[in-house]
């Protein structure tokens, strides 16, 4: 098994649990995620993916300046990929704005400012170590995001419309996880695989403390 299998075995068996192990989508199956907490998850995504340009430019150069010119290249073509992303959320806290008349503008989740320090801490301790959260990102949303969104409509009364920068993301990253797979085993060194995972398992434990704190948020909201 490559590594890439590993961490693609490893993402496959998070997001089946996510049912169950994922505390927004509980929320979310309970009817517990309001219009008001529902913008606290949008606030805290669309500076998640605002930041992605940042890190993939820290990557680039990091990756750069240790001589992985290949890696280097792969971060440099992302940028390209990914400029924008954020512009989606922008749109959804606008149509959420609109039709619930909920605030759309929050402080950032303290689960959300430890999860952005991380990764900032993994590509400047390796760049490497950033493809591993990438795929997360990617292979996650594509795996375990369309139920969520149907739960979202069905449950919460918040349209699949409303939340384009999951949705658009969806249809993206599937191309972009495969893509990352066959990248990885490309552009890693063999030694560098217990990092990846490394890597992977920490970014599942803290995206799964932020996915908490947004439940969190929801369950006050909706006990009001």
């Amino acid at each position: 098994m490559t590594v890439a299998d590993d961490l693609a075995a490893r993402i496959r068996i998070h997001a089946a649990a996510a049912r169950e192990e994922n505390p927004l989508f509980r929320s979310t199956l309970a009817g517990r995620v309001t219009p008001a907490g529902f913008a606290i998850y949008l606030a805290n995504i669309r500076y998640l993916i605002a930041k992605t340009i940042s890190h993939l430019k820290l990557a680039h150069s990091v990756a750069k300046k240790r001589g992985r010119l290949d890696l280097a290249a792969h971060f440099e073509h992302k940028i390209d990929e990914e400029t924008g992303h954020e512009l989606w959320a922008d749109q959804d806290r606008q149509a959420l704005r609109a039709r619930f008349e909920v605030p759309t503008d929050f402080e950032l989740l303290a689960s959300m400012r430890r999860l952005v320090t991380y990764i900032e801490h993994t590509i400047e301790s390796n760049p490497a170590r950033y493809l591993s959260y990438m795929l997360f990102a990617e292979y996650y949303t594509v795996l375990a995001a369309p139920e969520w969104l149907v739960a979202l409509d069905e449950h919460c009364g918040i349209p699949t419309s409303m939340v384009s920068v999951i949705s658009k993301h969806i249809e993206l990253d599937q191309a972009h996880a495969a893509e990352g797979l066959r990248e990885i085993d490309e552009l890693i060194e063999p030694v560098e695989g217990a990092e990846l995972i490394e890597t992977l398992l920490e970014a599942m434990r803290l995206m799964n403390l932020f996915f908490a704190e947004v439940a969190d948020e929801c369950e006050k909201r909706a006990a009001a």
